[in-house]
């Protein structure tokens, strides 16, 4: 992941150079030609090994003017499978080394206001829960439908709800059912966002945040507060837009269910944005993460999450999301499925 962070930095110092200050202009109005445009859609980390512990997103440069104010209200269905290959035999009860069999539902509501034309604050509240689903059928009937590996899938019972691990070093395994179903992760979290820039014709925008966040999920230990650090960019070339962003963070809670997790996670994310109308945009994401466990070979080295959404504003500064998550890359380290939806309004 290191390697991987080295070259999106790089990919930055090589598209987006370095750009001169922004100034504070008193009106706050901002720039038609502005470098943010829509932005990436608002969808949390899904994988299953980040439902050990939730992530948190890296920012990117945001046009909000002084003095306004803006609501985001969005939430996002996944639906979760990842086994261990050629080990998974339910019918025996050998689940291999792992097992995540579940759906889940995200709910954020945020609010920021332009302190300044660079620099805004932010407070965002988001919730996950988690159930058996019933995604399970339709997502079975596409894969046969184009004759994708079902993976396992069809051996387990339809809308179940399962998460089993086994480390093999000693401390047992763990097994959750039905009765760990429900609300599992509150978070509240504060964020302060500094432009640096905000581009020009030649220069992109650019722009660092800061996010503390204080939560309460359930198997986890730690005080509670969890922080992060993020640096984002921005540019425009005529209808398109290109986002990257590099985050990093850390977390007090280091165990789940006594299983080992890392203190800190990088996380990259890269999105491409088309304004093919004047208020509507299609949008495609790619979030890659880092492992969530050190020293064992039950997680995946990185985590791949694939984005594909459309955003229109229906209404003079309100803007409709609409995304789908599919598993395009590796199975095992990204969200089999899922659909997301957010509504922003500026004011």
């Amino acid at each position: 992941m290191l390697r991987w962070a080295s070259a999106v930095i790089g990919l930055m110092l090589y598209l987006f150079p370095a750009a001169p200050a922004m100034a504070d202009e008193p009106d706050g109005v901002p720039d038609n030609d502005s470098h943010a445009g829509y932005g990436p859609l608002s969808v949390r980390i899904e994988s299953a090994y980040q439902s050990l512990r939730l992530g948190i997103l890296p920012r990117r440069p945001s046009d909000l003017p002084r003095g306004k104010h803006q609501l985001r209200i969005g939430t996002t269905w996944s639906n979760i499978w990842a086994t261990s290959p050629g080990r998974f035999d339910p019918q025996r009860e050998n689940y291999g080394d792992r097992l995540f069999d579940y759906e889940t539902v995200d709910g954020h509501i945020s609010y920021a206001y332009g302190v300044s034309r660079s620099i805004q604050l932010e407070a965002e509240y988001e919730e996950r829960w988690r159930f058996g689903g019933s995604l399970d059928s339709v997502i079975e009937s596409f894969h046969d439908l184009l004759g994708i590996n079902q993976n396992g899938r069809d051996l387990a019972p339809r809308n179940d709800f399962r998460i089993f691990l086994d480390p093999r070093d000693g401390t047992g395994n763990f097994d959750l059912g039905a009765e760990s179903e429900g609300s599992y992760a509150k978070n509240l979290l504060v964020t302060f966002h500094h432009n640096l820039t905000e581009g020009t014709t030649s220069w992109p925008a650019i722009s660092y945040a800061v996010t503390a966040r204080y939560g309460d999920a359930d198997a986890s230990d730690g005080s509670g507060w969890d922080a992060a650090l993020s640096v984002g960019a921005a540019r425009r070339f005529g209808s398109f837009y290109v986002y990257l962003s590099l985050g990093y963070a850390w977390y007090s809670s280091d165990t789940f269910f006594g299983i080992e997790l890392p203190e800190t996670q990088l996380t990259v994310l890269a999105a491409g944005e088309w304004r093919f109308k004047p208020r509507m945009s299609l949008i495609l994401e790619w979030l890659r993460t880092q492992d969530v466990k050190t020293g064992s070979d039950l997680f995946p080295d990185i985590s791949n999450q694939i984005v594909i959404g459309w955003k229109w504003e229906l209404r003079p500064s309100g803007v409709l999301e609409i995304g789908m998550l599919q598993n395009a890359v590796p199975y095992d380290a990204s969200p089999d499925f899922g659909v997301h939806a957010a509504f922003t309004q500026r004011f």
